[in-house]
Protein backbone atom coordinates (compact mmCIF):
# COMPACT_ATOMS: atom_id res chain seq x y z
CA UNK A 1 0.00 0.00 0.00
CA UNK A 2 2.85 2.56 0.77
CA UNK A 3 3.94 2.13 -2.88
CA UNK A 4 0.43 2.64 -4.28
CA UNK A 5 -0.27 5.49 -1.87
CA UNK A 6 2.92 7.90 -3.37
CA UNK A 7 1.67 6.49 -6.80
CA UNK A 8 -1.35 8.60 -5.70
CA UNK A 9 0.14 11.38 -4.11
CA UNK A 10 2.09 11.42 -7.50
CA UNK A 11 -1.10 11.51 -9.52
CA UNK A 12 -2.86 14.23 -7.31
CA UNK A 13 0.03 16.24 -7.80
CA UNK A 14 -0.86 16.42 -11.98
CA UNK A 15 -3.73 18.33 -11.72
CA UNK A 16 -4.07 18.16 -15.64
CA UNK A 17 -4.48 14.30 -15.56
CA UNK A 18 -7.35 14.13 -12.30
CA UNK A 19 -11.06 13.50 -13.71
CA UNK A 20 -12.89 16.63 -12.46
CA UNK A 21 -15.05 13.85 -10.33
CA UNK A 22 -11.63 13.08 -8.16
CA UNK A 23 -12.03 13.68 -4.73
CA UNK A 24 -10.58 12.64 -1.47
CA UNK A 25 -13.81 10.81 -1.00
CA UNK A 26 -13.07 8.83 -4.25
CA UNK A 27 -9.63 8.19 -3.18
CA UNK A 28 -10.07 6.72 0.19
CA UNK A 29 -12.61 4.32 -1.64
CA UNK A 30 -9.61 3.45 -4.52
CA UNK A 31 -7.40 2.42 -1.54
CA UNK A 32 -9.79 0.48 0.23
CA UNK A 33 -11.06 -1.70 -2.73
CA UNK A 34 -7.26 -1.78 -3.29
CA UNK A 35 -6.82 -3.18 0.03
CA UNK A 36 -10.22 -5.70 0.15
CA UNK A 37 -10.94 -5.62 -3.41
CA UNK A 38 -14.01 -6.97 -4.66
CA UNK A 39 -12.30 -10.16 -5.44
CA UNK A 40 -9.05 -10.38 -6.94
CA UNK A 41 -8.70 -7.92 -10.06
CA UNK A 42 -9.36 -5.43 -7.66
CA UNK A 43 -6.81 -5.51 -5.02
CA UNK A 44 -3.59 -4.20 -4.93
CA UNK A 45 -1.27 -7.46 -3.67
CA UNK A 46 -2.52 -9.14 -7.13
CA UNK A 47 -0.42 -9.05 -9.87
CA UNK A 48 -2.29 -8.34 -13.20
CA UNK A 49 -0.97 -9.74 -16.88
CA UNK A 50 -1.45 -7.56 -20.50
CA UNK A 51 -3.83 -10.34 -21.42
CA UNK A 52 -5.69 -9.62 -18.17
CA UNK A 53 -6.35 -6.15 -18.96
CA UNK A 54 -7.10 -7.44 -22.51
CA UNK A 55 -9.97 -9.69 -21.32
CA UNK A 56 -11.30 -7.61 -18.71
CA UNK A 57 -12.21 -4.49 -20.53
CA UNK A 58 -11.74 -5.71 -24.26
CA UNK A 59 -9.46 -3.14 -25.40
CA UNK A 60 -5.91 -4.40 -26.83
CA UNK A 61 -4.82 -0.62 -26.79
CA UNK A 62 -5.46 -0.33 -22.84
CA UNK A 63 -2.20 -1.82 -21.37
CA UNK A 64 -0.39 0.62 -23.45
CA UNK A 65 -2.63 3.76 -22.53
CA UNK A 66 -1.66 2.40 -18.95
CA UNK A 67 1.32 2.26 -19.41
CA UNK A 68 2.03 5.75 -20.94
CA UNK A 69 -0.51 7.43 -17.74
CA UNK A 70 2.08 5.78 -15.65
CA UNK A 71 4.84 7.44 -17.38
CA UNK A 72 3.09 10.73 -17.09
CA UNK A 73 2.99 10.42 -13.07
CA UNK A 74 6.10 9.00 -12.43
CA UNK A 75 7.54 11.18 -14.79
CA UNK A 76 9.79 8.68 -16.18
CA UNK A 77 9.62 5.94 -18.88
CA UNK A 78 7.59 3.05 -17.11
CA UNK A 79 9.81 0.56 -17.97
CA UNK A 80 12.82 2.53 -15.97
CA UNK A 81 11.15 3.24 -12.92
CA UNK A 82 8.24 1.04 -12.27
Amino acid sequence: MPDFREFLDNFEGKRELLSEWWSTAKRRQCERAARTGGGAWAEIEHAVEKSDIVSHYGDGTLPGSLRLLTERVEGCAATACC
